[in-house]
C-alpha cells in the first residue's frame, strides 16, 4: 500500500463500530459499516485492514494534495513576510520620529 493520502473502497467486517470515519453533510461525522469509499491516511487504511476491512486503493493523493498544501504554505509565509517587514518598517519609522522629539527637548 502507497504511503500518504489514499482514495480507496472499503469493504468493512461489520462489527459494532466501524473504524473509518466519513464526513456526512446531514449528520457530520460518522463510522459506517458496510461497504464505501472515502479519503483516508495509509495509516488508518493499515490499521483498518489489519482488523479484517478489505481495502481496493483506488487512487493516491498524496502528490496532488501535498503540491497544493505546500503552495498555500509558501504563500501564507510570503504574507508573513511581508507584513513582518511593513510592521518593521512602521516600527523604524516610530522610532525615528521618536528620536526627533528627544532632539527637540
Amino acid at each position: 500500500m502507497k504511503f500518504g493520502v489514499l482514495y480507496a473502497k472499503v469493504k468493512t467486517n461489520n462489527g459494532y463500530l466501524g473504524l473509518l470515519p466519513l464526513r456526512n453533510n446531514k449528520i457530520g461525522l460518522i463510522c459506517p459499516n458496510g461497504e464505501f469509499t472515502g479519503i483516508w491516511s495509509s495509516e488508518e487504511l493499515k490499521y483498518a485492514k489489519e482488523n479484517g476491512y478489505e481495502i481496493v486503493v483506488i487512487k493516491g493523493k498524496f502528490k496532488e494534495w501535498g503540491d497544493e498544501r505546500w503552495k498555500m504554505k509558501d504563500e501564507r509565509w510570503k504574507m508573513k513576510d511581508e507584513r513582518w517587514k511593513m510592521k518593521d518598517e512602521r516600527w523604524k519609522k516610530g522610532r525615528e520620529e521618536k528620536g526627533k522629539e528627544k532632539e527637540k527637548r
